[in-house]
């Protein structure tokens, strides 16, 4: 756990120079991105405590952790730039100076 811990926690910095980089995308909407991601997380780790109220332990922990896998294949199966660059939805910022 504690690798795993400091492998992400050491990667994470570097997302954004990967998005940059290899989808070219601008810093605006890489932000955009990450504040999904991060409010998607909330909420995930917030619903946990229902699933497992519900379903119990056990299988609610396996319930999450499909969910979770679904969600990774959905990404997976996705073409190259499927939603990166805005393709399925777009993710519009509104700056101070617009």
């Amino acid at each position: 756990m504690a690798v795993w811990g400091l492998v992400t926690g050491a990667f994470s910095p570097f997302f954004n120079v990967y998005f940059s980089q290899h989808f070219r995308m601008p810093v605006e909407r890489i932000g955009a991105v990450f504040s999904v991601s991060q409010f998607s997380q909330v909420l995930a780790i917030l619903a946990a405590p229902v699933v497992y109220r519900k379903f119990g332990l056990v299988a609610g922990i396996v319930y999450m952790q499909l969910a979770t896998a679904l969600a990774l294949a959905g990404l997976a199966v996705l073409p190259r730039g499927f939603g990166s660059r805005g393709n399925v939805c777009r993710i519009h910022v509104i700056s101070v100076d617009e």
